[in-house]
């Protein structure tokens, strides 16, 4: 039900944008007090005339906090709202962000179809907000800088009166040149100024009021207030470059740690059985092929005999496993587990299933339970190739959460929040539907047919349906030209954050020398390296690597031939039995 109400929420938001329809903007009176730690209470009276009966039910008043002043030096001003009413009376109101500020909206309705709150005819609206951190250092004087226009409605250029209270001893600064004001001031004093703006444009750039104080007229900004106001200052600039710079620096690092070679090892070593399971050796010797399957089964078997869990008949496809024990016996001590006895996730993958596939004697054929084990075991040495990956292995996962939500911040303080989403919508949908359709499976659920029906119902109508309404929205409020920078921004973000995950697929360093170990492995096996020297112990302990490489003749016969240079007549593990007689060693040759 996500894609539905996701849905209504956009239709909602789509449908609601001819303002100038429903209303005018007749006149604006604005009341600014300057205190004297730099901050600005203004209280704001908007003459709405509503001109249509069914209206948007409120009025959007958008804020500026964000603005460049006069030597072209990023600025931020603080924003916090004190009232908003309507005719008097306290308005209920929400806060939304915009590329330059904060926008207020004023009202109860959120949907133009919806019952208006709004009657027509002339309606006041008044709001009182704080604008902090209006005055900045230059040298030994202090600049109060007042933003003449002030909040707007709808971005309507309607006449606006202002009067500016502020404390005294200032001048004002002549005004530039090459901005033209478009505003008059109607009267000046040392301690109030008046403005008159005249209808027009609602995009029109108004140049500031700078006017001159004494060094200490102000409070005295602290170092860490500077600090708080730089980082205030270049916020969208940090917001936009943080996340490519994050994936862009750890790509470098990434692949650079990847093209390092890793040296195998000269000499086998000891301990190499606990870094990696027989399993997995199968897997990774074969490059995670499919043929791996029945020697990394085997493998794991033979691991799992060795270690006494059952008995094995052989390590032929039709060798049987016995005394098998479905459920651990209460009588009988359990023996002490050495670093030899450790069952890795294969491991103990493949011994859950020969217990559900056992019969009620503990007998089971190896081929039986190889043919019904389906990709589980992949899966378990998959999941333990992941585990391996060493140290700093969750960075990746960390990273990308990291540069997803500095994306998602930089849609918040942008106000393209919603514009993305759409976007990204338009992208991601037909994608999952060819996907869905190339492979129904991946995305079918075992509780039957009714949760394959819903998967197909959202597949085949909700996603259409989802995208028509992310398309219309992004063709009905398209972003201009100065909010292109910060989507493609979001864009990169969202690249980023996918990036680190794929570059979680490379082999880290540990994985590398897993994999350059197993090659020395492989030449010790076969007789061409150094490593521990042959006894039954080492023999059962790389067995089942053995096995996994394919190569188990080569070191049964080593092994044969040392048994044969220590007059051992016979090799009769315990592990290894027939039903009737026991299995001679020549036969793990086979």
């Amino acid at each position: 039900m996500v894609w539905l109400l996701s849905c209504l929420m956009l239709l909602i938001l789509s449908g609601c944008g001819k303002f100038e329809n429903e209303f005018s903007v007749r006149s604006v009176n604005s009341d600014v007090v300057i205190s004297r730690d730099g901050s600005a209470f203004i209280s704001e009276t908007f003459n709405i005339a509503v001109i249509d009966s069914s209206n948007y039910g409120g009025i959007y008043v958008d804020i500026p906090q964000r603005f460049t002043d006069a030597y072209g030096h990023a600025r931020w001003r603080s924003f916090s709202l004190a009232t908003a009413r309507r005719d008097g009376i306290d308005e209920h109101y929400s806060m939304e962000n915009t590329l330059r500020g904060g926008s207020i909206y004023i009202g109860l309705k959120h949907c133009r179809h919806c019952r208006s709150d709004l009657p027509v005819g002339g309606h006041l609206f008044e709001i009182g907000y704080l604008l902090g951190r209006l005055v900045h250092n230059e040298g030994d004087k202090q600049i109060l800088v007042l933003p003449a226009y002030m909040a707007s409605v709808h971005d309507r250029g309607a006449p606006k009166n202002l009067t500016i209270k502020l404390p005294g001893g200032g001048t004002i600064r002549p005004s530039r040149q090459d901005v033209a004001a478009d505003y008059q001031i109607a009267a000046a004093s040392p301690i109030e100024i008046m403005i008159a703006i005249p209808g027009g444009r609602g995009d029109r750039l108004f140049q500031d009021i700078e006017i001159e104080y004494p060094s200490g007229t102000f409070a005295a900004a602290t170092p860490t207030t500077l600090l708080y106001w730089w980082l205030l200052d270049h916020l969208l600039l940090i917001s936009l470059l943080l996340g490519p710079v994050m994936v862009g620096l750890f790509a470098v690092f990434r692949l650079r740690a990847y093209a390092k070679p890793v040296a195998p090892q000269t000499i086998v070593d000891s301990s190499l059985p606990q870094t990696m399971s027989p399993a997995l050796a199968a897997y990774l010797g074969r490059d995670w092929n499919d043929k791996a399957r029945r020697p990394a089964f085997h493998a794991a078997v033979c691991r799992l005999a060795i270690q006494g869990r059952f008995h094995l008949s052989g390590l032929h496809d039709d060798a049987e496993i016995s005394q098998l024990r479905v459920k651990a016996d209460p009588g009988k001590p359990k023996r002490k587990r050495t670093r030899r006895d450790r069952v890795w996730r294969s491991g103990s993958a493949v011994l859950e299933h020969l217990k559900a596939q056992a019969s009620g004697e503990g007998r089971v054929r190896l081929d039986d339970a190889m043919v019904r084990f389906g990709h589980k075991l992949k899966a378990a040495a998959q999941l333990e190739y992941r585990e391996a990956r060493g140290e700093g292995a969750q960075i990746h996962g960390w990273l990308a959460a990291l540069v997803f939500a500095t994306g998602c911040y930089l849609a918040y303080i942008t106000g393209l929040m919603t514009f993305s989403a759409a976007a990204f919508a338009m992208i991601v949908l037909p994608f999952t539907v060819v996907s869905w359709l190339a492979h129904p499976e991946r995305m079918s659920k075992p509780s039957g047919g009714f949760g394959e029906l819903k998967i197909a119902l959202g597949m085949l109508i909700g996603a259409p349906v989802f995208f028509l309404v992310a398309f219309y929205y992004v063709s009905s409020n398209m972003i201009t030209i100065e909010e292109v920078p910060y989507f493609l921004g979001i864009v990169l973000d969202v690249i980023g954050a996918v990036l680190a995950l794929r570059l979680s697929r490379l082999p880290t360093l540990w994985q590398r020398r897993m994999r350059a170990n197993l090659s020395t492995l492989r030449s010790y096996l076969l007789g061409e390296e150094r490593g521990p020297a042959m006894s039954v112990e080492s023999y059962e302990c790389y067995l089942p690597f053995a096995i996994a490489l394919g190569i188990e003749p080569e070191w049964s016969a080593s092994f044969n031939r040392w048994r044969q240079a220590k007059n051992m007549p016979i090799y009769d593990p315990e592990w290894m039995r027939e039903h009737a007689a026991p299995r001679q060693s020549s036969e793990l040759s086979s």
